[in-house]
């Protein structure tokens, strides 16, 4: 294995069914000056590595498959970005778990995170004419999803394709410490004995020094923003105000 490649960067989209991620990603690989690899769970269904005829038919359960199935889709990011390879992921982060296990497994990496936000009427219109999605799920996604509050960047998907695209590059360009998943991981390591517990820092039980998830010095990360959510108890728990829907069961995702 070669050690020495400089780590990838990471473009995290984040947003409902029908809202535009793809095409926003698809956009994005062709304009970027560096090479960008696409990844979506939508990508791992259409290449036929899910056992679809068996779970359609009943004989597999893809409810009990799906939890593993998207363990291992988040922990392939990093093993990806840590080869050297530059990633666009578009995903739905529909549980307040997947969020945690994400800012755990990426926070260490150059990961801007942006959400692209859709009205329902707007994404029930958008998923009648996909036609290849159930009634009801955009509208799932929409409560769900964008129960963070964390991101570099907010998209809106009404707005014309071209100049979200125009953005989206411009603030990458212009991106700057800490970012969304650096604040997140530092919420979670904040003077709370749990929290302190989980960033395996001891000092984090009377005042952080730094943050083992992160990499990052106090006094490199210590601005008034910062400091007041350092001051807060796990900022990741600000998602869970209101209770996740049901993971999805349909072998859609």
């Amino acid at each position: 294995m070669n050690d020495c490649r400089e780590p990838g960067k990471i473009i995290l989209i984040n947003g409902a069914s029908s809202a535009g991620k793809s095409t926003l990603a698809h956009s994005l690989q062709q304009q970027l000056p560096a090479p960008f690899l696409h990844w979506s769970f939508a990508h791992l269904r259409a290449s036929n590595a899910l056992p679809m005829a068996r779970m359609r038919n009943g004989e597999l359960d893809w409810a009990r498959m799906r939890p593993a199935v998207f363990d291992g889709c988040h922990r392939c990011l990093p093993a990806f970005a840590k080869a050297g390879n530059n990633l666009i992921v578009d995903h739905i982060i529909e549980q307040e778990q997947w969020l945690a296990d994400l800012v755990e497994l990426l926070a260490p990496l150059d990961v801007f995170f942006v959400g692209v936000h859709c009205p329902l009427l707007e994404l029930a219109r958008r998923e009648r004419h996909r036609g290849d999605r159930r009634p009801g799920e955009a509208r799932r996604d929409l409560h769900t999803g964008h129960r963070v509050t964390e991101y570099d960047l907010a998209i809106d998907a009404t707005q014309p394709h071209e100049g979200n695209v125009a953005r989206l590059i411009t603030a990458w360009q212009a991106r700057s410490r800490p970012t969304a998943f650096e604040r997140m991981a530092l919420g979670a390591c904040a003077f709370s004995p749990e929290a302190g517990a989980r960033c395996g820092s001891a000092a984090c039980q009377e005042r952080c020094g730094g943050c083992r998830v992160t990499g990052i010095s106090t006094a490199t990360i210590r601005s008034t923003e910062v400091e007041r959510r350092h001051a807060t108890p796990l900022v990741i728990g600000k998602i869970a105000a209101a209770p996740y829907a049901t993971p999805r069961a349909s072998a859609t995702r």
